[in-house]
């Protein structure tokens, strides 16, 4: 496997895409502001520009800020973790939560 450096950077093969995960929720209080106000302004957005008609059912509002939550929180963990140079632990799922399937990972309908 070709490890992406500056050494031995190959132009022939693109550095990889990283995998998406889904499962990555805020801990510390600032990460949580930071995805309040995503989900706050995509709402906002939303009502603008008049794309929704009506009110999401709970069970559909808990998925959209879910999957606001794991977006937002893979893109910190990727960028902390370029920052740094090595994985961070700001983000992790409490223990005893089943890792089998999250509402993040359904099928759009």
């Amino acid at each position: 496997m070709n490890e992406e450096t500056e050494d031995n950077f190959d132009p022939e093969e693109p550095p990889k895409d990283l995998f998406f995960n889904p499962w990555r929720i805020p801990i510390s209080e600032r990460s949580k502001a930071i995805v309040d106000e995503a989900v706050r302004m995509l709402e906002n957005y939303e009502k603008h520009f008049k794309l929704r008609r009506r009110k999401r059912k709970p069970r559909d509002q808990d998925i959209f800020e879910e999957t606001v939550s794991a977006v937002l929180c893979d893109v910190m963990h990727q960028h902390l973790l370029n920052e740094q140079g090595e994985p961070t632990r700001v983000f992790r799922r409490p223990f005893g939560l089943s890792y089998a399937a999250t509402a993040v990972c359904s099928s759009v309908a």
